[in-house]
């Protein structure tokens, strides 16, 4: 671990000894046996795909099931150690990996889904050019009536149209095929994206660190798990002694085991309002509360930048095993 906030410059270090006795429980209770905890979040790239040997979503597409594999687009998190007494903050990070179709053609360009700009953590500039290319698509009724349900679009428009990006590949958006490709080029050449790119090298190095080690990982669901094994077997597709195998070794720590909780007593188990909903808890007010403000509100920037999702989880994690009690 020491070595990836050593080497990497999309590791920020912090070192920050943990005694308040409330966090140090709860860190305690989520790591079990482990001494490391990162809690993360990874946004996707995702392509069409019938290789089996990645795991996949089936999704409906022109009236047919389509099978999609995903892959990390931007990993990023918080990471945690702790000694004989306590926990430490050691730091947190955010990069971005190599894309799948640039490192192997075993995943087409062509069959790439769209790079969306509510999921891409760019700079306001490129935010504005890629949205303003998107707009040119969504605006386009015509247009886009194939990949929207035509009954609803009247009347919700803006949910059938995110929903209807999502059907948006490269090879099937016609006149707009271009534009997709201009989109993603623009999300690439972004000078944050480009601060943030690790080698494939580094980026086996530092998932294998993550997912082969006994550490407990913090996600919402496991797809994220999932996308980091996705790209440990591509890398490994393209040269497989230099690139042996990862057996995962991890301990998972999936707070969707609160879901019916927040469905039931708050009537959605979406992970911002999760958040939103924990910080109106007693618990979080007087055993979190403190932590929360001097530690991890500063890394809070706006929701799909995955280093806000990561603090999110964290922040139900720790309440949520305190409440437990």
């Amino acid at each position: 671990m020491e070595e990836l906030f050593d080497s990497y410059k999309a590791f920020t270090k912090i070192n920050k000894v943990i005694k308040d006795k409330n966090i140090n429980k709860a860190l305690n209770r989520i790591a079990s046996y482990t001494k490391h905890i990162v809690s993360l979040d990874i946004e996707f790239y995702s392509y069409m795909s019938l290789n089996l040997k990645y795991h996949a979503n089936y999704e409906r597409l022109d009236q047919e099931k389509i099978r999609t594999v995903s892959f990390p687009k931007e990993i990023a998190g918080l990471w945690f150690y702790k000694d004989d007494k306590y926990w430490y903050l050691k730091g947190t990070f955010h990069f971005n990996v190599v894309p799948p179709h640039l490192l192997s053609s075993l995943m087409n360009f062509r069959k790439m889904r769209i790079t969306h700009s509510k999921y891409s953590t760019v700079s306001n500039e490129t935010s504005k050019k890629m949205k303003n290319l998107e707009n040119k698509i969504f605006k386009d009724d015509k247009f886009m009536l194939r990949f929207t349900n035509p009954r609803e679009l009247k009347f919700k428009k803006r949910e059938q149209l995110l929903k209807a990006s999502h059907k948006l590949f490269i090879y099937n958006t016609g006149k707009y095929r271009n534009t997709l490709k201009k989109i993603f080029d623009l999300y690439r050449n972004d000078i944050l994206v480009k601060k943030r790119n690790i080698s494939k090298d580094s980026l086996y190095k530092i998932i294998s660190i993550i997912l082969g080690k006994r550490n407990t990982i913090i996600t919402k669901e496991d797809g994220d798990i999932k996308v980091m094994e996705n790209y440990l077997q591509l890398i490994n597709e393209t040269n497989r002694r230099r690139y042996p195998k990862i057996d995962k070794s991890i301990n998972h720590f999936d707070i969707k085991i609160f879901n019916g909780y927040f469905m039931e007593k708050y009537g959605s188990a979406a992970l911002e309002n999760e958040f939103n909903s924990v910080l109106t808890m007693q618990t979080f007010k007087k055993k979190i509360s403190k932590f929360y403000k001097d530690e991890l509100k500063k890394l809070i920037t706006t929701a799909h930048n995955p280093l806000t999702d990561s603090v999110w989880a964290l922040v139900v994690a720790l309440t949520m095993i305190l409440k437990c009690n």
